[in-house]
């Protein structure tokens, strides 16, 4: 009788441990996921940061030490506009319909090098089966190619008018640097946005890839 309630008791010692162990397990593998994804996106995160402060740097210390302030501003301004125009006005500069030319420009290259690559890899082995399951992330990523095209063409406007005041007074080095960075940090990645537009409506086929991007520029409704 005595060893029979020992056992009742180690076992129901043993019943509420096991939920505890299983528990911590799980806290534990949740947080380590969380970590690996923080992790993750911060590696991605360290190349755009990188080249930021490569190429806007002398941006930066053209237009403090060459611009007036109040030129700047209207400069500023001008570079906000391709966040209030609509994207059927920012498709009128495309460059091109037709993947081969951004081919030919060696668009792909730079596509090898943004954080969307593994995506639009895995992407191109079963688009059906992939827009199904997935409709909502290629909605997130078509949205967020829309946004990164807006930034940089914001930015190719900004910098155009830093390397037309250094132009007009005869500044030849700043020109040409402000025109050598205007090129590869901002025309190139508006270009590599729309490749990768055009890259996914032909893995996925152009109704579907019209049904996802409408639903992209729709808003979610809140819920009461």
């Amino acid at each position: 009788m005595l060893g029979a309630k020992r056992g009742q008791v180690n076992e129901q010692q043993w019943g509420w441990r096991r939920p505890l162990k299983s528990r911590i397990e799980g806290n534990s593998c949740i947080l380590f996921s969380t970590l690996v994804r923080a992790q993750r996106h911060i590696l991605n995160a360290l190349p755009n940061i990188l080249w930021t402060a490569i190429f806007l740097g002398p941006v930066y210390v053209y237009g403090v030490r060459q611009i007036p302030p109040k030129l700047l501003y209207v400069f500023a301004v001008a570079g906000a506009l391709p966040f209030l125009v609509p994207r059927s006005f920012l498709q009128r500069f495309q460059l091109s319909s037709d993947a081969g030319v951004y081919r030919r420009l060696r668009v792909p290259l730079l596509v090898k090098l943004t954080q969307d690559a593994p995506w639009l890899h895995r992407l191109g082995g079963h688009p059906e089966k992939r827009v199904r399951r997935d409709r909502r992330t290629i909605a997130r990523v078509i949205s967020d190619t829309w946004m990164r095209e807006r930034f940089h063409f914001g930015l190719l406007l900004f910098c155009a008018l830093c390397a037309g005041v250094a132009l007009w007074r005869k500044q030849l080095m700043w020109f040409t640097a402000l025109i050598v960075i205007n090129t590869l940090y901002n025309l190139y990645p508006v270009w590599v946005q729309q490749y990768l537009r055009l890259r996914v409506t032909h893995l996925l086929g152009k109704r579907l890839f019209c049904e996802v991007a409408e639903s992209s520029q729709r808003r979610p409704k809140n819920k009461p």
